[in-house]
């Protein structure tokens, strides 16, 4: 990633974008701290906004392709609170310098970013991610470690809650540990083990 990366893009598009997006944001608000918004080029005068499980292309001027990642509510705060017509991004060595004005380090990935979620994931879909099938540095870029391990600990607490609730009904055979790890396969994971 040593070439610089460029992007003009106007504050009406990033606006459009972030309003698109934004059912993401308030679905997570509680992570608000990690949760990123993306912006990729691949395409001269295109950039892909993202979040984890939206994309919303928008027209920019732009040079070279990257991609790089940013605290979601800092960046809406900033782009509400420019006064210009348009945003001048330029990205290098994990800075990005806004309108030559104010700087921010960023995450910055080469790879492909794509995370099987919905827009509005919920815990139970972020603790059947795959882990096995995307890259630990996807999941750090996205900032998603603590929801993973936070979701898997919600439906864990669902499984105790299950068993108590049933364990009456239950077949005499049937073990505590044996009943959970049937629920355990059927609503959790491929991979149990926490994201470290």
């Amino acid at each position: 990633m040593g070439e610089t990366l460029s992007l003009n893009i106007s504050k009406k598009n990033l606006n459009k974008a972030l309003r698109m997006l934004n059912t993401g944001y308030k679905s997570h608000k509680k992570y608000a701290e990690v949760y990123s918004v993306a912006f990729k080029v691949d395409n001269q005068n295109k950039v892909s906004v993202l979040v984890p499980g939206g994309e919303y292309i928008i027209d920019a001027e732009t040079s070279a392709a990257g991609c790089f990642a940013l605290n979601y509510k800092w960046f809406k705060m900033l782009v509400k609170d420019c006064k210009t017509k348009s945003l001048d991004f330029k990205v290098e060595s994990g800075l990005l310098t806004v309108n030559n004005t104010v700087s921010v380090r960023v995450k910055q990935y080469d790879g492909d970013i794509d995370i099987p979620l919905s827009l509005s994931y919920s815990a139970g879909e972020m603790a059947r991610l795959d882990l096995s099938k995307i890259e630990k540095d996807v999941i750090d870029f996205w900032g998603l470690a603590s929801q993973i391990e936070n979701a898997r600990e919600e439906v864990e607490k669902c499984i105790d809650k299950a068993y108590l609730q049933v364990a009456k009904y239950l077949p005499p055979k049937l073990t505590s540990s044996a009943f959970k790890a049937k629920l355990r396969k059927e609503l959790l994971i491929k991979n149990p083990d926490p994201v470290e």
